[in-house]
Order: structure tokens, then sequence, then C-alpha cells
């Protein structure tokens, strides 16, 4: 470990050298380790935000490989047909490399279905407190993303009391047959 004159020098040095992005870098730094209890490193943050990162890392990659693949194989059929129609290309890119389904066609149904029931519980105030507690944070907006968009539409017109309980259900187990059927969902 360099002894505090060397550090002082050190610090001399960058401060008389830096560029100002590099100052309010440093001041960044300074204020996060402040932040942190008794300059410890909260290791808890450390881990989610690392998560979160590599959360978005994949998801841009995921998005960039469907994209690239798609593309690819567009390029190949062209050269192999130079004459393939748009509606033909579209075809043959869709059947070799699919497009990315929505939400609510890649989780099961059963799993759907117990979502719904909780942000319906959770929205009339019905679910019990410390379970409502147990959830992540900004768990309603990823659910109401994954759900279909009759289910939204359903879900909207309870909600907002313009059907009662039971013709809610009853229609969105209409909804669940006809995704099972293909008609939202297809596939399953």
């Amino acid at each position: 470990m360099p002894r505090d004159d060397e550090l002082q020098r050190i610090l001399d040095d960058f401060m008389q050298s830096a560029s100002p992005a590099e100052l309010q870098e440093l001041q960044e730094l300074m204020n996060e380790r402040k932040r942190n209890i008794g300059g410890r490193i909260n290791v808890r943050k450390l881990a989610l935000d690392m998560a979160e990162q590599i959360k978005r890392d994949i998801g841009l990659t995921q998005r960039n490989l469907k994209g690239t693949a798609r593309r690819l194989v567009a390029d190949l059929a062209l050269q192999y047909n130079p004459e393939m129609s748009p509606e033909e290309l579209r075809r043959v890119v869709d059947q070799m490399a699919p497009p990315e389904m929505p939400l609510h066609r890649r989780i099961p149904l059963e799993v759907l279905f117990a979502m719904l029931d909780q942000f319906v519980a959770f929205s009339e105030g019905t679910m019990p407190p410390e379970k409502a507690a147990s959830f992540p944070p900004g768990w309603q907006k990823k659910y109401w993303a994954a759900f279909s968009p009759a289910m939204k539409r359903v879900l909207g017109e309870y909600l907002g009391r313009e059907i009662d309980r039971d013709e809610f259900w009853r229609r969105i187990r209409s909804v669940f047959r006809e995704m099972r059927g293909g008609g939202d969902r297809g596939r399953r």
C-alpha cells in the first residue's frame, strides 16, 4: 500500500490534470462511498445493480440476435432464389426464424390465470397486505404487460365497474378458451 504522502501526490496530480468529466466522476464515486453504511460496500445494492445491467444486456443481445438471424435467413433465401416474392420471402423467414411472440403467448395459461387473480385481488384491495408486500416492486406493471389485449379490455371493464365479477370471470374464461384454441395465442 502506498504511503500517505505518495497518495497525496497522486491525488494532487489528478486534481491538477483532470477534465471536468473526470472530476464529476470522482465526485460521484465519493458520494456513493458516503451513501454506503460506515464506508462499507453495499453488497446488496451492487448485486441488484449488476443483475439489472446483465438483464438489460441479455435482452439487447437476444433482440439483436433475433434480428440478425432473420436478416441472415432473408439474405440466404434471396441468394438461393433472387426472384422470390416479398410474401414468399416473409413466409420463409418466419418459418426459419420465427418472429418473437408476445409475452402473453409465452406464458402458460395457468400462470396467466394466477397472475390475473392476483392483479384483481390487489386492485380490489382484497389481497392481504403481507402477500402484497411479498411481490417485487413494479410487479403490477409487469403483469399488465403480460396480459393479452383481450384480457386487458375485460379487466378494464371489470375494474371500471362496467361488468360484475361473475361476468368478468365468464369473459376471462372465454378469452382463455380462445387463446387455448389458437385464436389469440397462435400455439397451444
